[in-house]
């Protein structure tokens, strides 16, 4: 494809003049998400960014974003801050109706003998993966041992869109720790279990459903309160996968899979494969 041709979403470059790198990641992010799997050009947060395709601009300066800053805890952004707690910040505010659906989590109550809700979340909240110790894990090993619990989790059946969480960050004798174990790649496609229906005494029905992987929000550094974050962005052309990652100051560049990718991954953001998509 030649420049012209290329989508939005690959255009835009977002300035970070202070500590910012982590809202303009999640923004890149969600903009390729939206950009390939819904019609997202009524929400003002999208429109805002597809418009600054070409220039580079402060994201903080938008309306829709800027707004969504005012109720963050750090609305100037004068320190690094989690990702995916921003997430869970402004997800709700920006893209709540982008993103129906909810995660379900049930739990067997063996007096009544039935099932019944123990979780129960919004997709517009990250959806926390485990990350063991374990190697040569990939990310749908993850989400296999999510499904596998002896709580049930799955997904609504109007889930279109989600975004994972992994467990990369953990305290040890109250200092943050960052699990570096690289994910195995085997592609693009996740199958993600998504609730069919009730069956007999309640007894959830479930069925895998297919979701590609669209963006990656990736973390380099020790903390998630330090370090930098970037985003890899996903592109099926003629049945290869192309991998575009950005950084601040200027707009996606095609490479090979960064090896980053799989060591640094730590929220991904995948669409839900409908039945006229291959």
């Amino acid at each position: 494809l030649s420049p012209a041709d290329l989508p939005l979403s690959l255009k835009v470059s977002l300035r970070n003049p202070s500590v910012q790198c982590y809202v303009n990641a999640l923004a890149l992010s969600m903009l390729h998400l939206l950009s390939v799997a819904v019609d997202a050009t009524r929400f003002p947060a999208y429109e805002a960014l597809r418009r600054s395709a070409g220039n580079v601009v402060n994201i903080v300066a938008l309306e829709a974003w800027a707004h969504c800053m005012t109720s963050w805890k750090d609305p100037e952004c004068s320190q690094q801050q989690d990702v995916g707690e921003f997430a869970q910040h402004a997800l709700p505010l920006l893209f709540h109706q982008c993103l129906p659906g909810r995660w379900v989590q049930l739990s067997w109550d063996a007096p009544l003998h039935a099932w019944r809700e123990a979780v129960t979340s919004s997709l517009t909240s990250p959806i926390p993966l485990t990350f063991p110790d374990e190697a040569n894990l990939s990310l749908q090993d993850l989400l296999e041992l999510w499904k596998a619990q002896a709580t049930r989790n799955f997904l609504s059946h109007d889930s279109n869109l989600l975004v994972l969480q992994l467990g990369r960050f953990c305290f040890d004798q109250g200092r943050e720790r960052k699990h570096r174990q690289a994910l195995r790649w085997v592609g693009r496609r996740l199958l993600v279990p998504i609730l069919d229906q009730h069956g007999q005494d309640g007894d959830p029905s479930l069925q895998l459903e297919r979701f590609d992987i669209q963006a990656l929000v990736l973390h380099h550094g020790p903390r998630t309160t330090s370090g930098h974050y970037t985003t890899c962005l996903l592109r099926e052309v003629s049945g290869v996968t192309q991998f575009w990652t950005t950084d601040d100051e200027r707009p996606a560049q095609r490479g090979s899979m960064p090896s980053s990718m799989l060591t640094d991954s730590y929220l991904v953001l995948c669409s839900r494969v409908r039945a006229t998509n291959p």
